[in-house]
C-alpha cells in the first residue's frame, strides 16, 4: 500500500491547510528532508500503519495546530536510512499545539527503526492534547514514548504540558531499551514535566529503562 504524501531529499516543505482522509499506508512520508514545516493539517484514517507523520533523516521541523486521528502512531521519527547522506541525523524537531488520536499504537513516539551510526536528538513536543490511546500490547505501550531500539542513540527529548483526555490502554509514557530489529545503544537527557492524565481509568503512569541516563519527571499525575 503506497503513502499518501511521500518526499524523500527535499528542502523547504511547507504543508498548511490540508485535510487527508483514509491514508492507505503511512499519511505523511519525509525523507532525508531538511526544514519542514505543517500547520494546521487534519488527518483521519483507519488503515493499519497509517502513521500520521513519519519523519525518516528530517533536520529541522516545526508542525504546530494539527488534528490527527489515525489508527496507528500519529508521529514517529525514524534514522533507518541514508547514512551516506552529509547529514542524516534527526534533530531540532518540534511539535506543538496539536490534537492527536491514536487509535492502536502510540501519538508521539521517537524511535524505533534508527541506525547505528545516526541519532535522535533536540526533540520537543509541548501543548499537545491527547484523545485516545489503546496500546495494550509490549513495547508498544505508552501514548508518550521512546522506544531505545536498534543500535541507535537517543538524547535531550522532552514532552512538556500535555493533557491526556479519557484514554483507554496502554500506560502514559515509556522510555524503554527494547528490541525492534536490535536493542538500542543510548538514551539520555530526557524530559517529562506538566504531564496530566483526565480519565476515570486507572492507568499504569509508565516505565522508565533503568539504562537511561538522566531522565527528569517532574509534575506527571492523574486527576
Amino acid at each position: 500500500r503506497p503513502c499518501l504524501i511521500r518526499m524523500h531529499d527535499c528542502r523547504n516543505i511547507h504543508i498548511e491547510g490540508v485535510i487527508f482522509r483514509d491514508s492507505p499506508a503511512w499519511t505523511m512520508n519525509l525523507g532525508n528532508c531538511d526544514s519542514v514545516f505543517i500547520d494546521n493539517v487534519k488527518e483521519v484514517s483507519w488503515m493499519r500503519n497509517s502513521d500520521g507523520v513519519d519523519l525518516c533523516n528530517v533536520p529541522h521541523a516545526r508542525i504546530k495546530d494539527c488534528f490527527m486521528r489515525n489508527y496507528d502512531d500519529n508521529i514517529s521519527l525514524k534514522t533507518y536510512g541514508a547514512p551516506h547522506i552529509k547529514d542524516a541525523n534527526l534533530y531540532d524537531i518540534r511539535m506543538e499545539y496539536c490534537t492527536v488520536w491514536a487509535d492502536c499504537g502510540h501519538n508521539l513516539l521517537v524511535g524505533p527503526e534508527s541506525h547505528p551510526d545516526l541519532s535522535m536528538s533536540d526533540i520537543d513536543f509541548s501543548h499537545i492534547q491527547v484523545l485516545e490511546s489503546r496500546e495494550n500490547c509490549y513495547p508498544w505501550k505508552g501514548s508518550l514514548a521512546v522506544m531505545v531500539s536498534d543500535e541507535g542513540t537517543f538524547h535531550d527529548i522532552s514532552f512538556q504540558d500535555i493533557c491526556l483526555d479519557n484514554i483507554r490502554g496502554g500506560q502514559i509514557y515509556s522510555i524503554d531499551f527494547c528490541i525492534y530489529n536490535k536493542m538500542g545503544k543510548a538514551c539520555r537527557n530526557v524530559l517529562l514535566k506538566d504531564v496530566r492524565h483526565l480519565g476515570t481509568e486507572r492507568l499504569p503512569k509508565g516505565v522508565v529503562h533503568e539504562k537511561v541516563e538522566n531522565c527528569r519527571i517532574e509534575n506527571v499525575a492523574e486527576e
